[in-house]
């Protein structure tokens, strides 16, 4: 960007070559300096560049695992209706053998050993 800058060499008030040395000196490392933080500068935008596109395939990828985790969710919960309607048969089921055999223990005990 100022790599073309002309450096104005006309007469200045005082005629000291020493002056105009240091002058011009001066403002070529302001031409350096301002080229190199440009160069930097560019760096800089480059990698902000690059991270605001990783940034954005992150959110996609978070978007992706919600749905998947949502998903997931759903599944594990029809899963875990159905364990406890199993559980639920199994409870009355094994409450029904007790009290049959609570039943037919009775039996045995008041008719002397016959269930008839």
């Amino acid at each position: 960007m100022y790599h073309n800058l002309k450096i104005d060499k006309s007469p200045s008030f005082n005629n000291n070559p020493s002056l105009d040395d240091l002058r011009h000196s001066l403002l070529e490392n302001s031409i350096e300096i301002t080229n190199e933080t440009e160069e930097i500068g560019m760096t800089v935008l480059n990698q902000l560049i690059q991270q605001g596109e990783q940034i954005e395939e992150s959110s996609g990828q978070i978007s992706n695992i919600y749905t998947i985790s949502s998903t997931s969710k759903k599944y594990l919960n029809k899963i875990g209706w159905k364990i406890c309607k199993k559980k639920l048969t199994l409870m009355y089921v094994i409450l029904l053998l007790v009290l049959i055999d609570g039943s037919l223990f009775y039996r045995l005990f008041t008719n002397n050993g016959h269930i008839f």
